[in-house]
């Protein structure tokens, strides 16, 4: 038979050798308490604004709108960080105090102007050494949609004041859980202007700048707060960026070498000791990585992220690479990368593409390619990593619960997994052939817990989905005989 493979059509390594097992887990006297649900409610506890306080004070009506940053859109996911680099439009005679954030719930915190948060400054100096280049060559095809550009230079050009970063991270993954993404929520900055004849400014208190002369809080931008359901595990890697353009994010496998496309060749081929090897990264035209079993849950060619990997397995031992490559915009667009590893404290990194500086995809174009980060798995991370799952124990045709996003089946083989989708339009169903991985072991969005499951997010590629996991069912392979198939694909 032939299967469909899920946007690469390279052949997975015939080596890979099924060791079994579902992972271990702790004893129940270990257990830690269940996470809590993120919600409007508790958004400012699951949240942290670095360098800020809480505060609560009363906000004036009939507020002037206008432009502190670029970004239109704030974005918060799992273990991510999103940096906004604010200033005010100069006030003469005014000096900005600080800014005043209000969450949805209507709590406040304040931080100070031109006092960069400490995680921000920390990362300024760990980024103070240039990040080494991806010295490799790629061509890659990508269906991009060409959105506009937010880009104001009046914005840059006008006088400003009271610059400063501010930095918002997401919750840990023992603290907090989001299965879905939370809509339709803003987030308020409002700066406060003091008399420029106000001594001390850093020094004061909010209770103080509130009381002093020539005190004006008139001014809000008023930002889309973008709560966003990632998935979540023991190595994660997220990526944000603050323009309105397509950036992405790579994991780069040990022996992972490019040789440049043969003519006529839309895809690289990837190869490793001059054998024929599956892909060694995980990135948007590689999604499921068939050695490190790792999963990039979106590529978000749009605006500001989040995009999202995370490997729940046991990893081929050796160096790991992260890397950002500026695909397609126009603007000067700033990044952040958070990489949450293991029992290890959450390390980020930012960096900044130059103006005019995408190359769609060209991972040999320094201008626009980053390595910013590298570890290395050995035995002491795969030891908090799940055993390896080998998809003979599961061979079989599995059926999606009703509470999945979707509803069909999934077909696993020895050596894949395949999706079939029901579609229910007018009363009327059908069922038809989607894609296939071409894998030994469950991936990353797969997993076994009282029974095979497996994320709405794995399977969905629609914008209804979540991060929940669905129990599968196991059924007779007689439920696929009416669907569907591509072109060159046989029923199985």
């Amino acid at each position: 038979m032939y299967y469909q493979k899920h946007l690469l059509t390279l052949a997975v390594a015939a080596s890979l050798v099924a060791c079994g097992g579902s992972g271990g887990g702790s004893s129940s006297s270990d257990r830690k308490p269940d996470p809590v649900a993120v919600s409007e409610g508790n958004l400012s506890q699951a949240v942290q604004i670095q360098g800020a306080v809480p505060v609560q004070t009363t906000i004036p009506e009939n507020l002037t709108p206008i432009s502190l940053s670029y970004s239109e859109r704030v974005v918060v996911s799992a273990n991510s960080s999103f940096s906004l680099n604010l200033s005010t439009p100069s006030v003469a005679g005014k000096n900005v105090a600080g800014y005043l954030i209000e969450f949805p719930d209507g709590t406040q915190q304040f931080i100070r102007a031109a006092q960069p948060s400490a995680l921000a400054a920390n990362v300024q100096a760990a980024y103070a050494e240039p990040a080494k280049k991806q010295s490799v060559s790629a061509t890659k095809s990508k269906s991009v949609k060409r959105i506009s550009q937010a880009y104001s230079p009046a914005l840059a050009e006008a006088p400003r004041s009271g610059e400063t970063t501010l930095t918002i991270s997401g919750w840990s993954n023992g603290s907090f859980v989001l299965d879905q993404s939370l809509e339709n929520l803003t987030l308020r900055i409002l700066p406060l202007l003091v008399n420029e004849s106000v001594a001390n400014i850093a020094e004061l208190t909010f209770a103080q700048i509130l009381a002093a002369d020539g005190f004006d809080m008139s001014m809000v931008q008023e930002l889309a707060l973008a709560v966003e359901a990632v998935a979540t595990s023991t190595v994660q890697i997220s990526l944000t960026w603050d323009t309105e353009t397509d950036v992405d994010l790579y994991v780069l496998e040990p022996g992972f070498e490019y040789t440049p496309p043969s003519s006529g060749e839309v895809m690289p081929v990837a190869v490793v000791a001059e054998d024929p090897a599956p892909d060694r990264l995980v990135s948007y035209f590689n999604t499921v990585s068939a050695t490190s079993l790792g999963w990039l849950d979106r590529d978000n060619t749009e605006a500001y992220g989040p995009e999202n990997i995370t490997f729940n397995y046991q990893m081929p031992a050796g160096e790991y690479e992260i890397a950002v490559n500026y695909y397609y915009g126009i603007p000067e667009t700033n990044y952040t990368v958070t990489i949450t590893i293991g029992d290890n404290a959450p390390v980020v990194r930012k960096g900044t593409f130059a103006e005019d500086s995408s190359n769609e995809g060209d991972l040999a174009d320094d201008a626009g390619t980053d390595v910013v980060y590298s570890f290395t798995v050995g035995n002491s991370l795969n030891n908090q990593l799940a055993d390896k799952v080998s998809l003979s124990q599961y061979r079989g045709l599995w059926q999606l619960p009703e509470e999945a996003s979707q509803q069909g089946y999934i077909r696993i083989d020895n050596d894949a997994i395949s999706f079939y989708r029901i579609f229910s339009a007018e009363g009327a169903s059908s069922c038809s052939f989607e894609e296939s991985y071409d894998l030994a072991f469950l991936p990353t969005g797969f997993r076994v817990n009282g029974g095979l499951q497996v994320s709405d997010a794995f399977i969905s590629g629609e914008n209804n989905y979540t991060y929940a996991y669905r129990t599968l069912m196991q059924v007779s392979d007689s439920a696929i005989e009416g669907c569907s198939i591509s072109q060159g694909e046989e029923l199985l």
